[in-house]
């Protein structure tokens, strides 16, 4: 989740809303979060909340916990036209899948074949990257 919260921050992305314990805020902001809600949070609960922050349709989510309740939440949410990715298998409930929402199983491995130009693009630079602070690494857990 940490990584994907800098790319999509280095990407231009926004707003990049997260859940986490709420211990891990000031760090989770410091790497691109705009926005940090309690992970403990109801899905109905966190529904009013994101509706207070985010004015725009959803059109892109990462659910990086991928559970089938999350990803069907998450689903539900997402507007028209937008992508999904998950990184379990697709768990969505097959009654409420509508072909104008796309949903992808994702997993960072810069050497599957479809992965590769992105890769050596990301790699290449990474060294720079992280020398320049642009990616953080966190040693503590979340």
């Amino acid at each position: 989740m940490f990584v994907a919260i800098q790319l999509a921050k280095l990407s231009g992305f926004g707003p990049i809303v997260t859940t986490a314990s709420l211990r891990n805020v000031d760090w989770l902001r410091h790497i691109g979060a705009t926005h940090v809600l309690d992970r403990g949070l109801a899905f109905d609960a966190l529904a009013r909340e994101l509706e207070k922050i985010i004015s725009e349709p959803l059109t892109v989510i990462y659910d990086a916990v991928s559970s089938p309740d999350t990803q069907n939440f998450a689903y539900d949410i997402l507007a028209p036209g937008g992508a999904l990715a998950v990184v379990r298998p697709v768990a969505i409930i097959e009654d409420k899948k509508i072909p104008e929402k796309r949903v992808n199983f994702v997993y960072a491995n810069a050497f599957r074949p479809e992965n590769q130009r992105l890769g050596k693009s990301l790699y290449s630079r990474l060294h720079d990257l992280l020398a320049e602070g642009a990616i953080k690494v966190s040693v503590s857990s979340a």
